[in-house]
């Protein structure tokens, strides 16, 4: 079947960019691998959202059910329900943007992609059939996942990323998490209000390094006052998965020994869900593009535009441009007391590229 614009990857910038295009007349299909919404509504910032709410509630009646009068006894909890009502909701929100596409007239194609040749897009089904379209424009929007550590790979038990980390079957009794940003200490805040025991180990000076200090520096002392270990500027010098258990070598002001966990979860950032390498002639190419979808070695002139020899001679042609566009220098004001403009004048101010007309009365 032939369209005007493929997308592949129904995360938040290839169905909004599929939306859009549909809108603008456009016949658009977009091909997703798992459901719509991408990594944020499916496996990040919604389901964590919603056990750190679940989180929230627990701790609350754990630790303060006192202070709002509240009497009760034996309370406990479901793990498979914590973790199920999260996917509930990624799941429900999953279904509106499905909704969306229905309604724009945007073809919802579920499977994995593949660039096949120039405008052809392959799909392989979960049932194994196997169907070629075609377009004039290719969209390549695959996302992210998590970044993880060559010498501690994921195996989906011992050794996990964020994604295991929100489905994990049984609760472990102790967990290690290597990096303490934001994906890191939102883990941590979650598995230690349910009893996890749970040890963050950073490499920089404070957690949330790439927030102010401030900010970090206070919630540390919080997740401390809760009960989590935060061993911020430790170094790992040694890493080791037993499949039953992961044991960490650590240096640093807190803590210098061995560390063991039965779980480890890697949270040391996300990385793009593709690899971009070049072919002969400088063109780049496009291998493994995201993590659901597979590509052949394949040109793509169209996405990413090829260094060459002149790129600074355009630069400066750009810049030149721009400075035509701008038109011509205008006439400095008539100053007045203190390089104001004088009493009763006018004159031009220039603040970056705006043009202020001023007038002292």
């Amino acid at each position: 079947m032939a369209y005007d614009l493929i997308v592949i990857g129904g995360g938040p910038a290839g169905y909004v960019a599929a939306i859009r295009a549909s809108q603008l007349g456009k016949k658009v299909a977009c091909v997703e691998a798992d459901r719509a919404g991408g990594t944020c509504l499916n496996w990040g910032c919604i389901p964590t959202k919603a056990l750190l709410k679940n989180a929230e509630v627990y701790h609350l009646l754990t630790s303060k059910a006192a202070e709002f009068g509240l009497k009760f006894d034996n309370l406990s909890y479901d793990w498979s329900t914590v973790i199920g009502r999260s996917r509930k909701v990624s799941e429900r929100l999953a279904g509106g943007i499905e909704f969306l596409f229905k309604k724009n007239k945007v073809d919802y194609v579920r499977g994995l992609g593949s660039v096949e040749g120039t405008g052809k897009v392959g799909v392989i089904a979960t049932d194994g059939s196997r169907q070629l379209l075609e377009a004039k424009d290719i969209l390549i929007a695959t996302g992210c996942k998590s970044r993880g550590l060559p010498t501690l790979p994921f195996n989906g038990k011992s050794v996990i990323g964020s994604k295991e980390a929100m489905v994990l079957p049984q609760q472990p009794k102790e967990m290690l998490i290597i990096g303490a940003g934001a994906i890191g200490v939102e883990f941590a805040y979650i598995y230690n209000a349910f009893g996890t025991k749970v040890t963050l180990v950073e490499m920089a000076p404070r957690i949330l390094p790439v927030e102010d200090d401030e900010v970090g520096d206070a919630l540390e002392k919080s997740l401390i006052k809760q009960g989590i270990r935060c061993l911020t500027n430790t170094k790992i010098t040694a890493m080791k998965d037993h499949g039953s258990h992961v044991e960490l070598t650590v240096e640093g002001p807190k803590e210098n020994g061995v560390l063991s966990a039965e779980v480890c979860i890697v949270a040391i950032g996300i990385q793009p869900n593709g690899e971009v390498e070049v072919a002969q002639g400088d063109v780049p190419a496009a291998t493994d593009l995201a993590a659901g979808h597979r590509h052949r070695q394949v040109a793509v002139r169209r996405f990413v535009r090829p260094r060459r020899a002149g790129a600074q001679q355009h630069r400066q042609q750009h810049r030149q441009r721009q400075g035509q566009r701008q038109g011509p220098a205008l006439p400095p004001p008539q100053p007045g007391r203190a390089g104001k403009p004088a009493r009763g004048r006018t004159a031009w101010i220039r603040h970056g590229r705006a043009l202020i007309w001023s007038a002292s009365v």
